[in-house]
């Protein structure tokens, strides 16, 4: 009795039931039209036996601590990606060297790494507004182009109608001072 108790405790199924309401959206429901969805779930809770939880965490700040601004308020944004950029390939390189030394110790190599990509993250998130401006006005540029040479093609027809109907009316002219 006691080896079947252990045997049925130890049997848990991979994925769980569906929940009860899930007829009420079929083939079978009773009702005209199924009822709202449940509301979303707000907080921490469990699927699979996993935890997750609703609420994203905060980029921290010191990614932006990390970006120097000018003291009129603004940012050089070239300079501090090149800057960035050094600091993240040096920073690797220490993770590098972290890794083969001290395995155990490579957690802080790795946020510093991740500080400074986040850092550079920021930085290309504030070049999207300068980005789409400039995409803006290269589509309005190229609109404007073609239709500059839509209109010198239709001033192009015009002056060769304006020739055909000048000459033929020195035609109909001629033809009608002979006759």
């Amino acid at each position: 009795m006691a080896t079947e108790n252990q045997e049925q405790e130890a049997v848990v199924s991979t994925f769980p039931m569906p929940p009860a309401f899930y007829r009420l959206y079929g083939e079978t429901s009773t009702g005209p039209l199924p009822p709202d969805p449940p509301p979303p779930i707000a907080g921490a809770f469990q699927v699979f036996n996993q935890p997750f939880n609703t609420e994203e965490p905060l980029v921290s700040t010191s990614a932006n601590s990390m970006i120097q601004t000018q003291p009129d308020g603004s940012i050089d944004i070239k300079g501090q990606m090149l800057s960035l950029n050094q600091e993240v390939l040096f920073l690797f390189m220490e993770l590098l060297r972290a890794l083969v030394d001290s395995p155990a110790e490579h957690a802080s190599a790795l946020s510093r790494v991740t500080l400074t990509l986040n850092a550079m993250q920021h930085l290309t998130n504030l070049l999207r507004p300068r980005q789409a401006w400039a995409t803006l006005e290269h589509a309005l540029k190229c609109e404007v182009q073609d239709k500059q040479e839509a209109l010198d093609k239709v001033k192009a027809q015009v002056d060769a109608l304006d020739k055909l109907l000048a000459s033929s009316s020195q035609s109909l002219a001629e033809a009608s001072s002979k006759s």
